[in-house]
């Protein structure tokens, strides 16, 4: 799997949360692409041990419980590593915040992993994990996966729907406005 991985500096100034994403001027489908970028961007942050990962037969995403981050600090049952800083009452708060991320992080990837999971049919799942988690072109999708261009593009069209109207992409016009019902 090939992915941009980006630096702690780049990430914590790039990355948005769900709630920027679902409200942000666009399409649902920008909204879509950007929400799978928040999804690679925390996977990216756990390449020591993945924090999910998916399975190579029904392309199902997998949380891991004992993710690990690649870099410090590491929670291990007798020690946590931390960088080295100027205060011990900085190296505290560091360690709480990052514990707190991981958590979170986690939860996230749980509940949209199962979402993903129950959404979505295999070729569904399968499309979508090549095309945006292992970005691979539409053309390598559908030799390997022996679909037509356009069963792909028709799958594709299909998993975004389930996925906008799942994570609740939809819920903002282009303008970023509430959609009253």
């Amino acid at each position: 799997m090939l992915c941009y991985i980006r630096s702690d500096r780049e990430r914590k100034d790039v990355m948005k949360t769900w709630n920027e994403i679902m409200s942000q001027p666009g399409s649902p489908e920008e909204r879509l692409e950007d929400f799978f970028e928040l999804w690679m961007d925390i996977m990216s942050i756990y390449d020591a041990v993945p924090i999910m990962t998916f399975s190579p037969s029904t392309y199902c995403a997998i949380p891991n419980g004992k993710y690990q981050r690649g870099y410090v600090p590491v929670n291990t049952a007798s020690v946590i590593k931390v960088p080295q800083s100027d205060t011990v009452t900085l190296q505290i708060s560091n360690i709480a915040s990052m514990i707190n991320e991981d958590d979170a992080n986690y939860d996230r990837i749980k509940s949209w992993a199962a979402t993903f999971n129950t959404v979505l049919n295999k070729e569904e799942r399968t499309v979508i994990v090549r095309r945006y988690f292992y970005h691979e072109n539409y053309t390598r999708i559908s030799r390997k996966c022996s679909f037509s261009v356009r069963s792909y593009y028709r799958i594709v069209g299909s998993a975004k729907k389930k996925l906008v109207e799942a994570f609740s992409l939809n819920l903002y016009d282009e303008y970023g406005s509430p959609i009253l019902y």
